[in-house]
């Protein structure tokens, strides 16, 4: 499983390497985000919108995981429970490390999920 980290919040700037995620980079106006997300089955976000045309459009995407106070407003949750995506919402706490175990924790969880759904659908689809 694959996952990138948009943008990380405020005090966990260098989470993405801790937590074993690909870095975006900068994602502005210009970048073509269903690039970015391109092979990633969990997006991990803290500040960056995910339009829901985009997601749509990006079938790949399995999971998201939302991270801060900000995290009712990034991505549509209509979308993502029309998608059946899985997902997450994450408060950032007091304790960045604390709130660091989290994203890792839910993104292990979430990639057990995801090869559970796959290991059913494989012997589903052999019925």
């Amino acid at each position: 499983m694959s996952a990138v980290w948009l943008c990380a919040p405020p005090g966990l700037g260098k989470a993405e390497d801790s937590v074993g995620l690909h870095p975006s980079g900068l994602i502005g106006r210009d970048v073509d985000l269903a690039r970015v997300l391109g092979g990633h089955e969990i997006v991990v976000t803290a500040q960056v919108p995910i339009p829901s045309a985009v997601l749509r459009g990006c079938p790949w995407v399995r999971g998201i995981v939302i991270v801060g106070s900000t995290s009712d407003t990034l991505v549509d949750r209509e979308v993502i429970g029309v998608a059946g995506l899985l997902s997450a919402w994450i408060r950032m706490d007091a304790d960045h490390l604390r709130s660091e175990a989290l994203v890792r924790e839910e993104i292990a969880g979430m990639e057990r999920r995801l090869r559970a759904l796959d290991a059913l659908a494989e012997g589903w689809e052999g019925t």
